[in-house]
């Protein structure tokens, strides 16, 4: 089971392809930032079906996060 749960998070992984990343203002467009993010949240947030659960689930995260 764990082996499918990190072959799924791998298949969840976005990569940017951007136009100049390794500019300033191509760093701060949202679609790298937020993929830099994604990328970075535990692979159980990354996997939950629901999007309630995942709601949930990313709010306990932050807050976990900031203590």
């Amino acid at each position: 089971m764990e082996a499918l749960q990190s072959a799924i998070a791998e298949l969840l992984v976005f990569h940017p392809i951007m136009y100049s990343v390794l500019s300033h203002k191509g760093k701060r467009v949202i679609k790298v930032k937020g993929s830099i993010l994604w990328n970075k949240l535990p692979a159980d947030l990354i996997g939950t079906k629901s999007l309630l659960n995942f709601k949930n689930k990313l709010k306990s995260y932050l807050l976990h996060s900031l203590e």
